[in-house]
């Protein structure tokens, strides 16, 4: 299983979708950067 950290549940919703691309829409300091940073690491990981 792989560890989400500190995400919430839309972030780990993000960050685990495999098909097709994702549009993250949120406002200022709601953990996008995070969440793209997740997902990049995810993928060099595999």
């Amino acid at each position: 299983m792989y560890d989400f950290g500190n995400a919430n549940e839309a972030q780990r919703e993000a960050i685990s979708t495999v098909d097709g691309p994702v549009l993250i829409t949120a406002g200022p300091g709601t953990g996008k950067t995070f969440t793209v940073f997740m997902e990049n690491m995810k993928w060099s990981l595999h």
